[in-house]
C-alpha cells in the first residue's frame, strides 16, 4: 500500500475494549488504548516520501504486519462506469499489460459500486502492486 506523504497519517482499528495498540512504522512508534467499543487510533506525523517499502506492524492481542509499504502521493479516483475498464480490454491490451512493471504504483481497488452518505471507517478492497499479473 501507499501512506500520504507530507501529512499527518491517521491508522486506526478495532481490538478488545482496554487493549494497548503499538504502531511501528518508519522509525516512529506510537500507542493508543481501545475504547469501550474497541475501537483505537494513532496519527504518524507527517512522512518523507520513500520509494523503499517498510513494514508496518500493529501489535496487541495479536500482531499484524504489512510489508512493502510505500510513502508518497495517494490519488482518490471514483466516478463514471468507464473508470473500471480494465487494461486486458484497451488496443494491445496484452502488451500493455505484459510490459506493466512498475512496482512503485500501488492500486487500491473497491469492487462494486459504494455510495454512502457519511465517512465510513472501513470497505471492501485490497491494495495491488502495478505488475504484468
Amino acid at each position: 500500500m501507499v501512506l500520504q506523504r507530507g501529512q499527518p497519517v491517521p491508522l486506526w482499528g478495532w481490538s478488545q475494549p482496554g487493549d494497548e495498540i503499538k504502531v511501528s512504522f518508519a522509525g516512529q512508534n506510537k500507542t493508543a488504548t481501545a475504547d469501550a467499543s474497541g475501537r483505537w487510533q494513532v496519527q504518524l506525523d507527517a512522512l518523507k516520501a520513500s520509494a523503499e517499502g517498510q513494514t508496518l506492524t500493529v501489535t496487541g492481542r495479536s500482531t499484524v504486519k504489512l510489508e512493502n509499504v510505500l510513502i508518497g502521493e495517494v490519488w482518490i479516483c471514483s466516478g463514471q462506469s468507464n473508470m473500471e475498464f480494465t487494461v486486458k480490454g484497451t488496443l494491445d491490451g496484452k502488451q500493455e499489460a505484459a510490459a506493466a512493471n512498475h512496482p512503485n504504483i500501488r492500486l487500491f481497488n473497491v469492487p462494486g459500486h459504494i455510495t454512502a452518505s457519511s465517512p465510513k471507517d472501513n470497505c471492501p478492497g485490497k491494495w495491488d502492486v502495478c505488475s504484468p499479473k
